[in-house]
């Protein structure tokens, strides 16, 4: 599961990189409505991708099947670019003065996305002390 670790810091390198352009090429840029979806993106983007660490860290221990790993990862992915995707294209679209909003409807989709990652690991993980 070496491309879950890899992918996930890339994807942590990419959340620092929107976190700095936000805070220093949007803030003045976007209405503070915008911002504030913006650094929300950035933190959703910067917990999933710890969380495919996570995910990737308990499939090396072999503590849950690897198949369902994947799909952890897939969704928590998937989250990423739907919901903090979408808040970015949103904000990015107003700085440079075109109407993004119908990427609007994408942002719970990623929201689900997260939920779904998040259960699906919940019922996968086999830790060996809780087994019976």
């Amino acid at each position: 599961m070496i491309y879950g670790l890899r992918l996930a810091l890339i994807l942590l390198a990419i959340a620092v990189a929107a976190g700095a352009f936000g805070a220093h090429a949007l803030r003045d840029v976007i209405d503070e409505r915008l911002f504030q979806a913006w650094q929300t993106g950035v933190l959703y983007h910067f917990l999933h991708a710890l969380g495919v660490v996570a995910v990737t860290l308990v499939l090396n221990a072999e503590w849950m099947d690897p198949r369902k790993g994947k799909w952890v990862v897939r969704f928590h992915v998937a989250g990423i670019l739907l919901f903090s995707g979408s808040l970015y294209g949103m904000a990015l679209g107003n700085a440079a003065g075109v109407d993004l909003s119908f990427l609007g409807p994408l942002t719970p989709i990623g929201g689900l996305s997260f939920v779904a990652g998040w259960m699906l690991a919940a019922i996968s993980v086999s830790l060996p002390v809780l087994r019976d």
